[in-house]
């Protein structure tokens, strides 16, 4: 065994070359030299050209690897070091993508301090049943795929790191996650068609792809979200209804052909990500406050059915060019309700509806709980002067009123 001290800041390329008895190494840093924080690979001490020769350079008697320094492990580090058996990394904060892959004889970690796991960072580990990650708030797509984890089942087949739920296991149908967990891993749930309720009570972050083709999902309420990651709910064809009063972030795609949703709230979204809503064919309505900075190109692409009710006046500046870029009617200057939920009215003039005339023409504005009774020409006016399909013929000047019928 060796424990490199911390006052040393560089190790050359095949110091430990055939160095067939060494069982255990203590290094301030990862790889061969130290660049502020070591991204290097392991192997290259031992005399590896590449991360995939790793588990040929590092000696078959190397079973523990300690990591004392403040640094971050980089991609494929330990890729491929299959032998390995413990690797303690008290002081590290990131770990990077593949970073060990591959370590099939890795079977625990602890990870005290680190707050981020990239892509498929302990993906193939197949000897890892359980992992500490008392820190994290990131972790990474397929961070865990072919670990022993996923051999363990709880709270109806839901596979966790710690705070996070990171995928399951078997047939699933209804899930309801555990209590203190804050997040939802990319790919988590991918194609878990069989699903069709989901309760997240304290979940704040839901990442890439996590209910991708979970064809039957149908509702779900998100109270404590406040971002979706990109293509989070794509191909959710059986999504019709959903809430999101905290959400401040949609990322890309993250509705993405969702045939079946009808109606969304977003009272917080301050950010509408690139192709979010693109293909959700019978979408209706939509309501953008003046607090959404951001929308992306295509955002409502195919939305064929869409009327887009915004409370700024003209696009603001950060959306982008081809943000409608189907040409849906635009419902410009809307006085919206306190909670930024639902629209109470607008003044009609010139520019106040951008095409009015595009096919299937402007559909009603929403608001949950209630029917649209048209618009009214005074302020709380029950009578109707004109409907959601002719409100472009009212003359310009005029203030219209929505009429809005409890269920």
């Amino acid at each position: 065994s060796i424990t490199i001290p911390t006052t040393v800041t560089s190790i050359g390329n095949y110091t430990f070359y055939g160095c067939s008895g060494l069982t255990s190494i203590t290094l301030p840093f990862v790889g061969a030299t130290l660049n502020g924080t070591s991204n290097a690979y392991f192997g290259y001490i031992f005399g590896a050209s590449s991360s995939v020769y790793n588990s040929d350079y590092v000696p078959a008697s190397l079973r523990e690897v300690i990591v004392t320094g403040e640094v971050s492990i980089g991609g494929s580090a330990f890729y491929g070091c299959s032998r390995l058996t413990s690797i303690l990394v008290p002081l590290v904060t990131s770990i990077g993508n593949n970073a060990f892959s591959n370590c099939s004889g890795l079977t625990s970690i602890t990870l005290p301090n680190v707050t981020s796991i990239g892509t498929y960072a302990f993906s193939n580990c197949s000897g890892l049943t359980s992992i500490s990650l008392p820190a994290v708030t990131s972790i990474g797509n397929s961070a865990f795929s072919g670990t022993g984890i996923w051999n363990n089942t709880d709270n109806n087949a839901v596979v966790y790191a710690d705070n996070w739920a990171v995928g399951y296991k078997g047939t699933i149908t209804n899930v309801v996650i555990r209590d203190g967990t804050i997040g939802i891993g990319e790919y988590a749930f991918r194609s878990c068609s069989g699903l069709t309720t989901i309760t997240l009570p304290n979940v704040t972050s839901i990442g890439e792809y996590a209910f991708r083709s979970c064809s039957g999902l149908t509702t779900i309420t998100l109270p404590n979200v406040t971002s979706i990651g990109g293509y989070a709910f794509y191909d959710c064809i059986g999504l019709t209804e959903i809430t999101l009063p905290n959400v401040t972030s949609i990322g890309e795609g993250a509705f993405y052909y969702c045939y079946g949703l009808t109606t969304i709230t977003l009272p917080n979204v301050t950010s509408i990500g690139a192709y979010a809503f693109s293909y959700c064919s019978v979408l209706t309505s939509i309501t953008i406050h003046s607090n959404v900075t951001s929308v992306g190109s295509y955002a409502f692409r195919s939305c064929s059915k869409l009327t887009i009710y915004v409370e700024a006046s003209s696009k603001p500046s950060g959306w982008d060019t081809e943000w409608n870029y189907s040409n849906r009617p635009v419902v410009w200057g809307c006085t919206l309700s306190e909670d930024k939920s639902y629209v109470v009215s607008f003044t009609k003039t010139a520019s106040s509806i951008s095409y009015p005339t595009a096919a299937n023409g402007i559909s009603t504005p929403y608001r949950e709980g209630y029917t649209f009774g048209g618009w009214a020409t005074t302020p709380g006016g029950t009578t109707a002067a004109y409907t959601a399909a002719n409100v472009n013929n009212a003359a310009n000047g005029v203030t219209l009123y929505a009429i809005w019928i409890q269920k």
